[in-house]
């Protein structure tokens, strides 16, 4: 990737991987219409009520590598969990998510909303 100088746009494109086309055409309209594309792959455990959900959750990083590769990402963020929970931060969010709470993902995994809260206001 080129340095990019003053007044360079990016665009930050977080995903849990297990990448599919719609996560693609988010990377070919960033490649568009900024300098640079960055992805991050990141399965955030806060994310699942249900532990048996997190172990099941898919995991193939290397179709996703692939992918992010051939589709000409310029820099991957793949975070430990200790890169966005750090030992001894305080991990405790309170916020109301309002509607969002009882729709779409709040539905079916009420810790979704603060855990992005959570770990995208970290990076």
């Amino acid at each position: 990737m080129e340095p990019q100088g003053k007044g360079a746009q990016g665009r930050f494109i977080p995903t849990m991987g297990a990448l599919h086309a719609g996560h693609l055409s988010l990377v070919d309209r960033s490649k568009a219409e900024t300098d640079s594309t960055i992805v991050s792959i990141f399965v955030n455990p806060r994310q699942f009520n249900d532990q048996e959900d997190l172990r099941k959750y898919p995991r193939p990083i290397e179709q996703d590598l692939r992918m992010l590769y051939e589709s000409g990402v310029d820099v991957l963020f793949l975070p430990e969990i200790e890169d966005v929970y750090p030992a001894g931060d305080n991990n405790k969010i309170d916020f109301d998510p309002g509607l969002a709470a009882n729709t779409m993902e709040g539905k079916f995994r009420q810790a979704i909303l603060k855990a992005w809260r959570k770990s995208y206001t970290g990076f």
